[in-house]
């Protein structure tokens, strides 16, 4: 289980395992991350927005299903936004809370087992204590001198009575009595200045960073105070440490990953309103009909690179194209939109992580499969005449053992009529 990369399959330690559906049915079957902008195609299936625009630009089919779709008939999917939003809240505080209470549990097992070994291991060595004391010693002879010893430590055995007198009997102190009343105040002052003790401060360990505003907190009030942040009643913010970057408590603070929630506010925006969607959202185009200038003057015009002295082809320029087309009207369907800036880096360390990926022109949806056949039949026909010869080698190799094979028998068959066997002139009576 990793923090920085939450899996479904962090629920299976967990004593509630079945949330792992739960949150596999919370996300995207693309990209395989929680719903970002869900959108539901006409066929009922859901995806992240720019996911499905992906798939759609690449093949005009679902996903799942490989039914036809395009894109103006995808639609908002709110139920399922809403969903996502108030999971991705609560997760860490009760992922947290589950994996703690199942340490707990066997932590409790181990130490009631624990216990059990102890108590069976006492149980035995009481048994066997049992045993020596009931074991009977073997009978003895009498004597006179034994009988004489009895005697004596009998008569040694009484009790001497010894008068008593009250002199110095103030002088007397028990000592018994002093001991254990001295032990038993010592135990309650003990038991005074620990109930008077002040609460250890609790380890940066124990403590759960609050989903909304990255406060720490611990196991019981992580929960209350994830309940004020969602009402919006924030407890006001911790004062900052000293320069050093050291905690109040000595031990240094810890950076937060970084995370969709607590990146920089600079780099996002307020959402966007139904009008202000439908007005700027970009179409689509037909890459057959549009023009390689066209396409540059796009590109130039939304702040995105493209080669000024015409050494990219036409089809990385609409590729590029597309691209952002499918990010910028993903970014209009988010809550949390990006700004135009961030939009272009992404698109950029998108373009890098592609070009890094061996691409399989064969899969695209524009290929030409009949020039493609054509440039590479004499390849196919040369590797076909191979497996001919080599078949029919393997025949001539294979009629050539026969026919040598042939004299020996019709020679081992006149040796046999010679010797009688499988005569003609042999019958059976």
């Amino acid at each position: 289980m990793d923090a920085d990369f939450p899996d479904p399959t962090d629920w299976i330690q967990t004593p509630v395992p079945g949330l792992q559906a739960l949150e596999t049915s919370l996300r995207c079957q693309v990209c395989k991350e929680l719903f970002t902008a869900p959108k539901v195609t006409s066929c009922g299936h859901t995806f992240c927005s720019l996911c499905i625009r992906r798939c759609l630009s690449a093949s005009s089919k679902c996903p799942t299903c490989m039914k036809p779709d395009e894109e103006p008939r995808l639609r908002d999917n709110i139920v399922v936004s809403e969903l996502v939003s108030s999971f991705n809240t609560i997760r860490k505080s009760l992922l947290d809370t589950l994996v703690a209470k199942e340490e707990a549990r066997k932590q409790a097992e181990e130490e009631a087992e624990r216990d059990a070994r102890t108590r069976l291991k006492a149980e035995k060595r009481s048994s066997y204590d049992l045993d020596d004391d009931e074991e009977t010693e073997p009978p003895r002879r009498s004597t006179r001198t034994s009988s004489q010893r009895t005697n004596s430590r009998a008569g040694s055995s009484q009790i001497i009575a010894i008068p008593d007198s009250d002199d110095d009997d103030d002088d007397f102190q028990p000592i018994e009595e002093s001991s254990e009343s001295e032990f038993q105040s010592s135990s309650r002052a003990k038991r005074k200045s620990t109930s008077r003790a002040p609460d250890t401060p609790t380890k940066d360990s124990d403590l759960f960073a609050c989903p909304l505003c990255n406060r720490r907190k611990d196991q019981s009030t992580i929960n209350p105070h994830v309940n004020r942040c969602i009402e919006g009643n924030r407890s006001p913010s911790p004062t900052p440490g000293p320069a050093n970057g050291a905690s109040s408590a000595g031990t240094p603070l810890r950076r937060q990953p970084a995370t969709f929630s607590n990146l920089s506010r600079s780099q996002h925006r307020a959402p966007y309103t139904v009008e202000e969607r439908e007005k700027l959202r970009l179409p689509k185009g037909n890459a057959s009909l549009a023009k390689e200038a066209e396409i540059r003057k796009k590109l130039r015009d939304h702040g995105i690179r493209c080669d000024v002295k015409g050494k990219e082809t036409k089809q990385s320029l609409w590729t590029r194209l597309q691209e952002w087309t499918n990010l910028w009207n993903a970014n209009l369907d988010s809550d949390n939109p990006k700004l135009k800036h961030v939009l272009i880096k992404e698109l950029e360390a998108y373009e890098r992580s592609q070009a890094t990926q061996k691409h399989s022109v064969v899969q695209d949806k524009d290929f030409e499969r009949e020039a493609w056949s054509n440039a590479h039949k004499p390849g196919f026909d040369a590797l076909i005449a191979n497996a001919r010869n080599t078949v029919s080698r393997k025949k001539e190799n294979g009629t050539e053992t026969e026919a040598t094979s042939e004299p020996s028998n019709s020679a081992a068959g006149a040796k046999a009529e010679l010797n009688g066997i499988d005569s003609p002139e042999v019958v059976e009576v």
